[in-house]
């Protein structure tokens, strides 16, 4: 996208070390591919859901379910049929570590289990480095 946030599976588009990547995490399963469902496997497995999407316009989403509400294969459905207008959207780990917090406005969902790492975003500077 033209904002550098993308998401893609390495088996449609392998990683390059030539790539001109600053930062990447890796994780599985996919959820959303072109608007549409793609994990469709479905188990018993209910729990708290943590993912990260990108919308059509190309913005950064993070989405957490905060109730043991959803197998995978439902809230990859979840995540396409709602009104966020998904491009891609990629499981993080959910369950008990699944937690959130947002300044503005002010959001917290706490994590049953506290984990050594996290991920942060900021609103993107107008200033160039």
């Amino acid at each position: 996208s033209d904002n550098g946030v993308e998401i893609w599976p390495l088996a449609e588009r392998p990683y390059r070390p030539d790539a001109a990547i600053q930062y990447g995490l890796q994780s599985f399963p996919m959820l959303v591919q072109a608007g549409e469902a793609v994990f469709t496997r479905e188990d018993e497995q209910r729990a708290r859901r943590t993912a990260v999407a990108v919308d059509r316009n190309g913005r950064l989403l993070f989405i957490v379910a905060e109730q043991a509400t959803f197998t995978l294969a439902a809230f990859s459905h979840f995540l396409a049929d709602s009104n966020l207008e998904l491009e891609t959207a990629l499981n993080l780990d959910g369950g008990t570590s699944t937690g959130l917090l947002l300044t503005s406005p002010p959001v917290q969902v706490p994590a049953y289990s506290l984990l050594p790492t996290v991920i942060t975003a900021s609103p993107a500077s107008n200033s160039t480095p």
